[in-house]
């Protein structure tokens, strides 16, 4: 499945939910981000602190159902920040998520 997003929204939303400060190797929940693509709605959760916070933005879906993921949100907060194309693409694999933007791809790990 490929769920393509604007790069700026998700690069904004990003920045309001991943605080480098509460993220932290004790509280493993805290660094991982649940990725999940329904329809042409990609949902971020994220927690810390006992806090949690979703993020939702609209895009498109190539098919439909809906797939999760979960990667470390650190990785993927940094790895967005780097990208200058106007629209990103995330397709889930077995192993985590490939995100193209431009001619590039970037492999980003599912966590268990």
């Amino acid at each position: 499945m490929k769920f393509t997003v604007s790069t700026k929204p998700l690069k904004d939303a990003l920045d309001l939910g991943v605080i480098k400060s509460n993220v932290s190797k004790f509280y493993q929940k805290s660094c991982l981000a649940q990725i999940t693509a329904s329809g042409n709605v990609l949902k971020i959760n994220l927690e810390a602190a006992a806090v949690t916070s979703e993020i939702t933005l609209k895009g498109q879906s190539d098919e439909e159902g809906s797939r999760t993921t979960f990667v470390d949100c650190l990785v993927l907060k940094d790895l967005v920040h780097t990208l200058d194309a106007s629209t990103t693409t995330i397709e889930y694999t077995s192993g985590g998520v490939i995100i193209h933007s431009g001619k590039s791809k970037f492999t980003v790990p599912q966590m268990v």
